[in-house]
């Protein structure tokens, strides 16, 4: 679900902004950390990359992790 944001007009149309998705999702055998994973997306992402489906995209977000580390405004932050 979206939570915030508003409706801004912009000389070629409407655009809706400063809004935040959240979604929850949990382990199908229940809790194995004492805390959460926390991702917050930036730079125009939509946060669906974070949902690793394949190898190949939980090589891609580690490697973002790292980035991430050395450069804070590159993707996203983990907490």
């Amino acid at each position: 679900f979206y939570v915030g944001g508003e409706w801004i007009k912009t000389s070629a149309s409407h655009v809706f902004q400063g809004q935040m998705y959240m979604e929850r999702l949990s382990p199908v055998g229940g809790l194995s950390k004492p805390y959460p994973t926390i991702f917050l997306h930036g730079g125009a992402q939509t946060g669906t990359r974070m949902q690793c489906p394949t190898l190949s995209h939980r090589q891609t977000l580690v490697a973002e992790l790292e980035l991430a580390e050395e450069n804070i405004e590159h993707d996203f932050l983990c907490f």
